[in-house]
């Protein structure tokens, strides 16, 4: 179910720091949430504009490459400037990968 534009812009006002480029991702790409949570950068393609996931990214064991939005694509570059070295998760929190729970 896709919300008002309106709803989201309050949405995204509501959202801590740490979730809002997670819930852009989830707008803007209708991936699964353990699909989100567990993105690497190595499946960034950020020249060509895509999400690359490979079979053992997805549920369904089937790869696909989703086509980055512009207002995600500006997320994922603002936060791709400032990354621990030791992390490849794109998403963190508290410079930790995210609890799917």
């Amino acid at each position: 179910m896709r919300i008002k534009s309106d709803e989201w812009e309050e949405y995204k006002a509501k959202s801590p720091s740490w979730y809002f480029p997670i819930a852009v991702a989830a707008y803007r790409t209708a991936m699964r949430k353990s699909e989100i949570i567990n993105l690497f950068s190595t499946r960034l393609d950020l020249k060509e504009g895509f999400i690359r996931l490979r079979p053992e990214d997805t549920k369904t064991g089937c790869g696909r490459s989703i086509p980055i939005h512009t207002d995600l694509m500006e997320v994922l570059r603002k936060d791709s400037k400032v990354r621990p070295l030791n992390n490849d998760h794109v998403f963190l929190r508290n410079g930790q990968p995210v609890d799917e729970n």
